[in-house]
């Protein structure tokens, strides 16, 4: 009866330990939180009380990655907002990696053509939007523009990025959509990368998803048409034989936690018998 009970204490924490480790790896999978590196673009949001709506957005994001050291990125993001009151002052906030990579920012107008004003920002400048900017360390555009009355304003991002390193573990660039609630409504958006040279590893993979072959590149294109936007996020990444990934890392620690477990139950045993303890029942 002694050496069951030790048993079955020894295999309950064995499989405390097992599910200790699928709870937090399950948690680690969860594609709204990254938790290895990222480059991530967050869609712009107003931060003036505003009914406005985006009637199109379109970004574009060309890839260009030879080999899996490195790559070079460029983003042309466009937002046509619709503004149904009278003339507004509008102060939005437009996330977009890191500046200490980037090469080029240009924010403009093109209808007319009208360069624009920005300031570089970052999210511990914007604690009262922490909810939309907490995810992944992003440069912020802080653009102040005047939406005309009852009226379109064609708001442009450009951005070049010569030289992005690819991190030995994986690497994701994202889209993050969940900014969409800030408007009234998106009527069309429509998120395309260009992938030149090498092909990612995998992608967010849904039903507003296809994939086109060009001649020298393969397009991964999501596309929301008066549709209701139920995702977070966008991606592609690369990662598969680079390294020790998430999944594997968690695997082995599971293996050495087992491990260390069976040794320290083992050392109690051998030790209770040396003292001879006994566990006496009624």
């Amino acid at each position: 009866m002694l050496i069951f009970k030790k048993k079955i204490f020894a295999l309950g924490m064995i499989l405390i330990s097992f599910f200790s480790f699928s709870r937090v790896n399950n948690i680690l999978a969860n594609p709204a939180m990254p938790n290895y590196d990222s480059t991530g673009t967050i869609g712009p949001f107003p931060i003036t009380n505003n009914n406005c709506t985006i009637k199109n957005a379109t970004i574009l994001y060309k890839v260009y990655c030879s080999d899996r050291h490195d790559y070079s990125l460029t983003i042309d993001a466009n937002y046509t907002i619709y503004n149904p009151n009278s003339t507004l002052e509008a102060t939005i906030l437009a996330p977009f990696p890191d500046s200490v990579m980037c090469d080029l920012i240009s924010v403009y107008s093109d209808n007319p053509f009208q360069a624009l004003d920005y300031e570089i920002k970052y999210d511990w400048d914007y604690p009262e939007y922490d909810q939309y900017l907490s995810v992944v360390y992003s440069m912020i555009l802080k653009s102040n523009i005047t939406l005309p009355e009852n009226n379109t304003f064609k708001l442009c991002y450009y951005i070049d990025y010569s030289y992005i390193f690819l991190s030995a573990n994986r690497e994701e660039i994202f889209y993050w959509l969940y900014t969409a609630d800030s408007w009234n409504e998106i009527s069309y958006e429509r998120i395309e990368y260009q992938v030149y040279g090498l092909q990612p590893d995998y992608f967010s993979d849904n039903e507003y998803m296809e994939i086109i072959n060009h001649t020298n590149y393969i397009s991964y294109i999501w596309t929301w048409n008066n549709q209701s936007i139920d995702v977070n996020s966008v991606y592609i990444g690369y990662g598969s034989n680079r390294g020790i990934g998430t999944d594997t890392l968690l695997s082995y620690l599971l293996i050495i936690q087992t491990g260390i477990f069976s040794i320290v139950i083992k050392t109690i045993i051998n030790k209770k018998k040396k003292k001879g303890v006994r566990i006496c029942t009624n």
